[in-house]
């Protein structure tokens, strides 16, 4: 299990991928249907979810403060499983940390931690 340890708490990838922001349309072999810059993201049942998952485990200050770099180390996870995909300068989950960065920790939570 991948997690990032934090004060005394982990937060673990497993958190991560019950609050995908990603719009289900997103996906291997669709990404270049969007354009680098699109809107990429479908925060509403992210938020339901995390609000559900805080009610039983609230997340820590500190877990608040790295959700979005553990969420981007779960997308570079995923990369790893499907890295001989070929050689290629642009591919769906660049586009994923690239969207991630662009939004920034600020706004990535108060979106999914409404």
């Amino acid at each position: 299990m991948i997690c990032l340890r934090i004060a005394k708490k982990t937060l673990t990838i497993r958190q991560t991928t019950l609050i995908d922001p990603f719009r289900t349309e997103l996906t291997w072999n669709t990404w270049q249907n969007f354009d680098s810059d699109a809107d990429i993201f479908d925060f509403a049942q992210s938020a339901v979810i995390a609000d559900a998952y805080q009610f039983v485990c609230p997340f820590s200050k500190l877990e608040k403060e790295h959700l979005l770099d553990v969420y981007k180390l779960y997308v570079l996870t995923d990369v790893l499983w499907f890295f001989e995909r070929g050689d290629v300068s642009d591919f769906c989950e660049r586009r994923k940390i690239e969207a991630l960065s662009r939004l920034g920790q600020a706004k990535f939570s108060r979106r999914i931690l409404q």
